[in-house]
């Protein structure tokens, strides 16, 4: 995609830490470092008119990454004790893990949509892994000589912290931040509850995980209620196209234009897995879950996949056969 910062597009590509920059006036991207595969998380900091500062999505909960936040904080000027509100655009601890640390700080409340708050409180949100083989076995039609590439080691680690105070967000509403206009935009799919921010007077979008410029988003990485994550997903994609000129700002990777382009080739990538699944289906209809998951093209190969990688593929997979089975006889797939 065509960034919209240089500098920060260079240090992506060199699997750098971005430095902070502001990118608009009073309005800061900060890169709070994860995990190898995924190297940090975009937290923005937006300054209001009565001189308080606002978080949004301030990283996984580190001591080092709390030093760094602070240290950020200081560059521009500020401080833990200027904060006056935290909002988060899901649930996962990537996004969220600092916000329990912060509101702490400053008896605030998390600012977070109504259906992650049911499912952080819940557990659900982490109950997508599991290292019961038998259970995931039996679900997916494992055969038992495979099912050990399914333990995780260590399913119940990186839970998201759950902070002591919710306040929960609705489709639609502004964040209360005097002088800016950031308004709330449900778009379910990648979490049931991920929303995206829209700050109409500066031509930009928060969009958190729903859209990032270097890679395709997964689904269903949330609780398992609500409608299929594959249909709700291509439709909060739609919902994005009134921000096509504009710049968007993502949770992981690099600021970009050109979200219109982008939407396309994401959902030309979810209408050609829903093909391939409908043309296994076709062939096979009474495969298991593992038998059609093991037909499907996979980025590194089937046979590479291990661990939580294999319980999102044959996840994944399942939700793919549930969409396909509930779409209008006739419709076309890739």
């Amino acid at each position: 995609m065509r960034p919209a910062s240089a500098k920060q597009y260079a240090q992506h590509l060199n699997r750098g830490i971005p430095d902070p920059e502001e990118f608009r006036p009073g309005i800061w991207s900060f890169a709070i470092p994860f995990l190898p595969g995924v190297p940090y998380t975009l937290c923005y900091v937006i300054e209001d008119s009565a001189n308080g500062f606002h978080v949004i999505d301030p990283g996984a909960d580190t001591p080092s990454n709390r030093d760094r936040l602070k240290m950020n904080l200081s560059s521009i000027g500020a401080d833990l004790g200027d904060i006056r509100s935290v909002a988060v655009t899901h649930l996962h601890r990537d996004h969220l893990g600092l916000a329990a640390w912060l509101i702490d700080q400053n008896d605030l409340a998390l600012q977070l949509h109504v259906d992650d708050e049911e499912d952080l409180i819940s557990g659900a949100s982490n109950a997508r892994y599991s290292d019961d083989l038998e259970a995931l076995g039996l679900r997916w039609g494992v055969p038992e000589n495979e099912r050990k590439r399914l333990h995780t080691g260590s399913a119940t680690a990186g839970a998201s912290p759950i902070p002591a105070r919710i306040r929960p967000l609705d489709d639609g509403e502004v964040l209360p931040i005097p002088g800016r206009t950031v308004r709330v935009l449900h778009t379910p799919g990648h979490t049931r509850g991920h929303v995206c921010f829209s700050l109409p007077d500066e031509g930009l979008l928060l969009s958190g995980d729903h859209v990032l410029p270097h890679l395709n988003p997964g689904i269903g990485r949330g609780g398992q209620g609500g409608e299929n994550p594959v249909g709700e997903y291509l439709f909060s994609l739609d919902r994005l196209a009134q921000h096509d000129d504009g710049e968007t700002a993502p949770g992981h990777g690099y600021r970009f234009f050109d979200l219109g382009a982008r939407r396309t080739r994401i959902r030309d990538h979810v209408l050609r897995r829903a093909g391939e699944v409908a043309q296994a289906l076709k062939s096979t209809p009474q495969a298991t879950t593992w038998g059609l998951a093991s037909s499907l093209s996979w980025g590194g190969g089937w046979t590479n996949l291990s661990a939580t990688r294999l319980q999102s593929a044959l996840a994944q997979t399942e939700m793919y056969v549930e969409f396909v089975g509930a779409l209008p006889m006739g419709l076309h797939l890739p």
